[in-house]
């Protein structure tokens, strides 16, 4: 090999040498400042989206609560005894009172023209304790008890037990339907019509800070003249309770009575969670024809 190309081989060989070399140490700091910056940046950036989606996510768990929570009531309310759902609402707390009709059937109101008078339901006769029943006889339970023509007032108020009686035996061969006599009933039904009830039933829901209250189903209680309307007071302190929904900052209800024959009750539930919270309004119409 000549000279000259051994020359330029060493020139090539020192250029390539020269050009090879590694990072310093302000470099890798530089580096290592950039990606954490760009890190921060990224998890601030996703923080965002990704709290929302949580935020979403506990909102539609929190509807579901209140959507289900309002069903039963709203389930329940659809089969109250007419004229029978009292309802008292304050601040953030609502207590909502029913008796549960189970069954109507039609009671004897005049004698028969043809055969046998039959046993006619007596309304000027205090001992009367007894009458054909019409038609079908509803199914009764250890719990039935006999209520005609609930108006919620003085002619006729189940709560305070004028117009509602016990003791119910029926005889199926002869059609008649026994009770106990207490007093003459205060009105006639205009449809002859009597009703089978069930004890009654509160739902009290009471709302509290940062999502503490609840709403609960009240049984076993018996029947009060005046509807009662604390959680921590004879006789709701004793009654069988049955939890609907928790995380309840606030509720209302209201009874519009301003249609003919039909009620409107509204309930509203507010629930909440951390961040997360959702607004639930159910509106029923319930029965006020006795």
């Amino acid at each position: 090999m000549c000279s000259s190309s051994r020359t330029a081989l060493a020139v090539n060989r020192l250029r390539w040498g020269s050009s090879q070399h590694g990072f310093t140490l302000i470099e890798l700091i530089v580096v290592i400042s950039l990606l954490g910056i760009l890190a921060s940046v990224g998890a601030t950036l996703m923080m965002r989206p990704m709290l929302a989606f949580g935020n979403a996510a506990s909102a539609a768990r929190l509807s579901d609560d209140a959507s289900l929570a309002l069903q039963r009531m709203g389930d329940e309310l659809r089969h109250a005894l007419p004229n029978s759902i009292r309802v008292t609402s304050s601040g953030t707390d609502f207590y909502v009172e029913y008796i549960p009709l189970t069954g109507v059937g039609r009671y004897r109101a005049q004698v028969a023209t043809s055969g046998p008078a039959g046993d006619v339901l007596d309304f000027a006769n205090a001992s009367d304790s007894s009458f054909d029943v019409l038609g079908p006889m509803p199914a009764l339970s250890g719990s039935s008890q006999l209520v005609i023509n609930n108006l919620g007032t003085s002619e006729g108020d189940a709560y305070s037990g004028d117009n509602r009686r016990g003791g119910l035996v029926y005889n199926a061969g002869t059609a008649v339907l026994q009770f106990t006599a207490s007093a003459a009933f205060p009105s006639e039904s205009p449809s002859a019509r009597f009703a089978l009830v069930d004890p009654p039933v509160s739902f009290a829901c009471t709302g509290g800070a940062a999502g503490s209250g609840r709403v609960v189903r009240l049984s076993g209680y018996g029947y009060q003249a005046a509807q009662p309307v604390v959680l921590s007071a004879a006789p709701l302190s004793a009654a069988s309770a049955s939890l609907l929904a928790t995380g309840v900052t606030s509720c209302a209800a209201q009874m519009d009575l301003a249609l003919q024959n039909l009620g409107l009750l509204t309930l509203r539930l507010v629930l909440a969670r951390g961040e997360a919270a959702a607004t639930l309004v159910q509106q029923l119409a319930v029965e006020t024809t006795p």
